[in-house]
């Protein structure tokens, strides 16, 4: 991953707990870390599949590694929530950087 090509800032949320003060069900996600990352573009073949799949306002993240992070968490980018569209992937297994795909969710 080349650093000078992650310029979008991108924050993970962790998913709600627990309940409120009335008892119920909590329904805020919370953030959990924010960190830079790389927005590619969805071209050719990716394009086509995202298509199909009906994945119109679908995006491809390349961040740094980090252990933190979950299959059950959120992406917030631009203000707007997005929900993992694939697992989180640990590119190559060199732990140098993971590759997020993601849906916006309506």
């Amino acid at each position: 991953m080349n650093p000078a090509k992650a310029r979008q800032r991108i924050t993970f949320l962790n998913p709600p707990e627990g309940t409120d003060e009335n008892g119920f069900p909590n329904k805020e996600w919370t953030e959990h870390v924010t960190v830079w990352a790389e927005l590619r573009t969805l071209k050719g073949r990716s394009f086509y599949e995202a298509a199909q799949n009906q994945l119109e306002n679908s995006r491809h993240f390349i961040i740094r590694y980090r252990k933190d992070l979950n299959d059950k968490m959120r992406v917030r980018w631009n203000g707007q929530d997005h929900e993992l569209a694939a697992p989180i992937e640990n590119v190559d297994g060199m732990n140098r950087e993971m590759d997020v795909r993601v849906k916006a969710v309506d």
